[in-house]
């Protein structure tokens, strides 16, 4: 088990004249997107309902995200959409009365996959071609009380990963399975935890994501765990320590030498903590807190490449974090 070493930074008031804000995130129910050392913050939507999971296209075009709708039933509804880089010109995509939720994008921009309950009374992965909105179910259980969902598209296109989820007694375990629904297979084994924030590196070569187990009340485990998507081999598992005080909300890749930590630090206090964005180096285990923000709490995020951004924008404004958050 290795343990992560936190450290926390502190931002300049500085204008880089080609960075490139390339991290996408939510906090207090909107999106944002800053630069890799937590810089040049600029907010994307401005309402006052849920807005949530911010994903970048592969082909850096739009970002896509789930809104919380009006309820026509007592059961949640969410909705995904898509926006511009700059937050203009939203596009809603789905349009369930329930919950659709978890999107994860193609390689090629052209689907997302995505779980909702809208085939029964069951969660399973759906896809949606972005051009004629047409959805149609990828995994549809016949097992009683198995339910799957949180997928993850593979970089090269060819796999879809996802959790499956039993009860009587609770189990959960990852499976990958072809885009067109063929050729599905376990990748781990059966588990009593809870598995989560699924994450392909951007090489397509290891799988990440997040698992936590409790005893009531009591948090027993909570971890990011990183496999070989090859050999299936544990490659990693990272902790933030003492566990009575940290929780890992998620994660995802940052290239494939960082990885971008969600944590809530001292998440048992009755307001819930401070959940924050961590930047943490695989190879030196050394951990940035990237917003630090006191009294706003921060939800998934995303990081795309450079190259992926088709525009750089010129003359931008390089705010720190904390006092964008003032207005």
């Amino acid at each position: 088990m290795r343990y992560i070493s936190i450290f926390s930074t502190c931002f300049l008031l500085c204008f880089v004249p080609f960075a490139t804000a390339k991290i996408v995130f939510m906090s207090d129910w909107e999106i944002y997107k800053m630069d890799d050392d937590g810089g040049n913050v600029q907010r994307l939507t401005f309402n006052d309902v849920y807005d949530g999971l911010p994903r970048w296209a592969p082909d850096g075009k739009s970002i896509a995200f789930q809104r919380q709708q009006p309820r026509e039933t007592n059961e949640q509804n969410h909705d995904i959409f898509l926006m511009n880089l700059d937050g203009t010109q939203e596009q809603q995509l789905t349009t369930y009365t329930g919950l659709d939720a978890n999107h994860s994008w193609s390689s090629d921009s052209q689907h997302l996959a995505f779980s909702s309950t809208r085939s029964g009374d069951r969660w399973s992965i759906h896809i949606i071609d972005i051009e004629t909105r047409e959805v149609r179910e990828l995994t549809r259980s016949i097992i009683k009380d198995q339910h799957t969902g949180s997928a993850s598209w593979s970089p090269d296109g060819k796999k879809i990963a996802y959790i499956v989820t039993k009860s009587n007694p609770f189990q959960e375990a990852i499976y990958t399975v072809n885009p067109d629904g063929k050729n599905p297979r376990r990748f781990t084994k059966y588990t009593d935890s809870t598995l989560y924030s699924l994450d392909w590196s951007p090489d397509g070569k290891q799988l990440l994501y997040c698992e936590d187990k409790y005893n009531g009340r009591v948090l027993l485990k909570n971890r990011i765990v990183i496999h070989n998507v090859v050999s299936g081999r544990l490659l990693r598992e990272l902790e933030m320590p003492p566990l009575d005080k940290w929780y890992i909300n998620g994660a995802r890749w940052m290239g494939t030498q960082h990885v971008l930590i969600l944590a809530t630090e001292d998440y048992s206090r009755p307001d819930g903590g401070q959940s924050d964005i961590f930047r943490y180096t695989l190879a030196t285990d050394e951990i940035i807190n990237l917003t630090n923000t006191p009294r706003d709490n921060e939800g998934s995020m995303d990081w795309i490449t450079d190259s992926a951004l088709a525009v750089t924008p010129a003359g931008k404004l390089t705010v720190r974090w904390g006092e964008l958050k003032k207005f």
